[in-house]
């Protein structure tokens, strides 16, 4: 299971997040799209979620 509560991330010298208070909850075995207009955070998302 993957699970996010309340997560927000700014980049240095950003003034506004680029994920801001984001909760998500993936069950073991669902398939999860991330989509959504380029510069939403979604490479971010994965990234983080990737622990990179």
């Amino acid at each position: 299971m993957i699970h996010l509560n309340d997560v927000s991330i700014t980049y240095s010298g950003e003034l506004s997040a680029v994920l801001s208070n984001v909760t998500l909850t993936v069950p073991e075995g669902e398939l999860c799209l991330v989509v959504g207009p380029s510069g939403s955070g979604k490479t971010t998302l994965l990234r983080l979620l990737n622990g990179l």
